[in-house]
Parts: structure tokens; sequence; C-alpha cells
């Protein structure tokens, strides 16, 4: 199951979302580059497919051909600075 790059919340990836579609929860676009599969920052354009054309903005939806939904985990940020101090405080304070 696919899951939203900014809150986690999971959506059906049977299929390509439309380039309309949005996160239910925090209204995110689904068809967006940092809700590929290929989405990788480390890459030329910001893809691990290399003949994917450019996008600038890798939150908007967008027409890409490649577009296939993520189906990591855990790839969402931490709702708020004390969520994500909270497992490093309990790993490393007495």
């Amino acid at each position: 199951m696919a899951a939203c790059h900014r809150c986690g919340t999971p959506f059906a990836a049977s299929g390509k979302p439309s380039r309309q579609d949005a996160c239910p929860k925090c209204n995110a676009w689904l068809r967006s580059c940092r809700n590929c599969e290929f989405y990788s920052p480390k890459h030329k354009n910001d893809c691990l497919e290399p003949q994917a054309e450019p996008i600038t903005d890798k939150d908007a939806a967008n027409f890409c051909e490649l577009y296939s939904p993520n189906k990591r985990t855990g790839t969402a940020a931490p709702a708020s600075k004390q969520a994500a101090e909270d497992p490093f405080d309990a790993l490393f304070k007495k």
C-alpha cells in the first residue's frame, strides 16, 4: 500500500492516481514527484529514472508518464518536533 509523502496516510495504489487526486487527510497531491517510488534527491533531477523529464516543483501534481506510487512506509515527516525528539530521548537519556 502506498502512503502520502507528507502525512503518511495510506492510499490505494491499484493503478496510478489521477493528476487531480489528493490525500484525504492533508490535501497533498498524490501524483507528485515526492510521492513517486523513483523520487531520490541524491540523483540528477531528483529521479532514479534517467529519461524522466525535469520537474521543478516536486510537490505539485504532474503528468510524468514514469510515475509509480511509492510503496515505502515511514516517509512522512514527524507531526511535531516533540514527536521526533521522543524516540531520541528514550534511547539516550537515563
